[in-house]
């Protein structure tokens, strides 16, 4: 962890983290589960996220010079340490897999049909492999380069739909039961926010995260939450809550009734690979911090060894932890949701108590 980036590249990393695959998924899984008051739900996390991001904050602040990995050794002992570690790893390959076939299914449903999935996700796990032994660095340069391209093609989603909208399909205002409404609240936080924990390994990493830093990632992850909470309102007013949820991935079928320029056909397909790019860049983020947890757990000098092996092995996890996007939803719902819960919950939390009581006994054994 010796490379080193500036707090904007940081915000930056963690908003295109944010959006993810959020965009895609999100405005279908809560139309199914709250059905016309998923626009609620949706506002509902943006407050939710945001605590618990200050929660990651505050861990972060705790010991600066210390990695998430790092600090596990810190508050709970070497072996107890490497166990929360090998646990974080395993979670980071899990949700590597999952956006690597995420990508797949999209790609092959909605632009090239014929395609298998393997050679979907073989190439774009190559390019993955290839970015992360370039290093951090290059690809927060990269970020920086994509992401106004990126937010002004989901932006043309936002602002070209609006005309379509119809106020109607978002009443009643209450229509769904409160715990409806808050499951598909937490559905989407974690799918967009409890992984975020997962950048805090490169939070040491970070120049200068001062109280400016602070303000700068907090604004970067309220405006992708705004982003996500906005597609899903228009998703909802302009298909209504039965077809958003019966279609995989809404915002592609938006972005297909667009009426732009006529001598521009196809916008959904350019709109796609804004997509594309920023679930590149979240499939980064997990791919690389389970590199560094697991050259952390075997004692390597540097994660680069490692990487085409487990490249190999998320490619194999991601062709069978998904036999179809029916089974897809419900995995998500049942399996996704606690796992997230207990790894951006529970997990810091728990950190957060150990590593004080840790602080506690050092000043009282030095006192």
């Amino acid at each position: 962890m010796d490379e080193k980036i500036n707090v904007r590249q940081f915000t930056l990393l963690l908003t295109l983290f944010t959006i993810g695959t959020s965009v895609l998924i999100t405005p279908s899984q809560l139309a199914t589960l709250a059905k016309e008051s998923a626009w609620i739900a949706a506002s509902m996390s943006v407050f939710g996220g945001l605590l618990v991001l200050l929660l990651y904050l505050f861990i972060g602040h705790l010991q600066p010079h210390l990695n998430l990995f790092q600090h596990n050794e810190y508050a709970f002992g070497k072996w107890l340490g490497k166990l929360f570690t090998l646990i974080i790893v395993l979670f980071s390959l899990i949700g590597a897999s999952t956006v690597l076939w995420t990508v797949g299914d999209f790609v092959i449903v909605q632009v090239i049909p014929e395609t298998p999935l393997a050679a979907i996700c073989i190439l774009f796990m190559t390019i993955i492999v290839y970015g992360t032994k370039l290093g951090i660095e290059t690809i927060v340069k990269t970020v920086e380069i994509f992401f106004p391209w990126i937010i002004m093609l989901l932006t043309i989603i936002v602002l070209f739909s609006i005309p379509s909208m119809d106020i109607k399909q978002l009443q009643p205002l209450w229509g769904q039961p409160i715990s409806k409404v808050v499951e598909a609240s937490i559905y989407e936080l974690s799918i967009s926010t409890f992984p975020l924990i997962l950048l805090f390994v490169l939070y040491p990493s970070v120049l200068n995260p001062d109280s400016k830093g602070t303000r700068s990632i907090l604004l970067g992850y309220l405006f992708a939450e705004f982003l996500i909470m906005s597609i899903t309102v228009i998703a909802i007013s302009v298909l209504g809550y039965k077809l958003t949820s019966h279609y995989v991935y809404p915002t592609y079928v938006m972005a297909e009734r667009i009426e732009f320029i006529v001598l521009l056909d196809r916008l959904e397909v350019v709109i796609a690979i804004s997509w594309i790019l920023s679930i590149f860049f979240k499939l980064f983020i997990y791919f690389y911090i389970s590199l560094i947890g697991i050259s952390q757990l075997l004692g390597l000098k540097h994660y680069r060894p490692v990487t085409i092996p487990m490249g190999i092995i998320v490619i194999g996890l991601a062709l069978i932890i998904y036999p179809d996007s029916i089974f897809a939803g419900k995995w998500n719902k049942e399996t996704w949701v606690p796992l997230s819960i207990i790894i951006g919950v529970v997990y810091p939390i728990v950190l957060l108590c150990g590593s004080k009581i840790k602080s506690i006994l050092r000043r009282n054994h030095r006192g």
